[in-house]
């Protein structure tokens, strides 16, 4: 689930995003020379393999440090798990529209500027 919640969000996010700008229900719009299918496969596969392997490493370090005598602390567990699922959730939102910004402008500009050359 580490895994594919950052895959699943990173993709969706930058379709959407991509959809509403095409549609005129933001104010920016993409750049036309972006390539989104491979920007929404590198992106998604990157974001997944750094969570999994930041989920693996925090619960290892917590059941290394929190387990005494190496048995389960089920409770501690389960409040890591719950505040790494949630900030992951949230970052994930973020992140997908924040590195699709490098090729997004505001559609005030683009007019502006077709004024300009007409």
């Amino acid at each position: 689930m580490a895994i594919f919640l950052p895959v699943v969000l990173t993709i969706d996010i930058i379709n959407r995003v991509i959809i509403a700008s095409e549609q005129g229900a933001i104010e920016f719009t993409v750049d036309e020379q972006l390539n989104k299918k491979k920007l929404m496969t590198k992106l998604s596969i990157l974001h997944g393999v750094i969570t999994g392997l930041l989920v693996l490493s925090v619960l290892l370090l917590a059941q290394y440090n929190w387990s005494e005598y190496y048995k389960l602390d089920a409770t501690a567990m389960a409040v890591v798990v719950g505040v790494l699922a949630g900030v992951l959730s949230v970052v994930f939102v973020y992140l997908p529209v924040w590195r699709l910004r490098r090729w997004m402008c505001r559609r005030e500009a683009i007019l502006a500027l077709e004024e300009v050359e007409a």
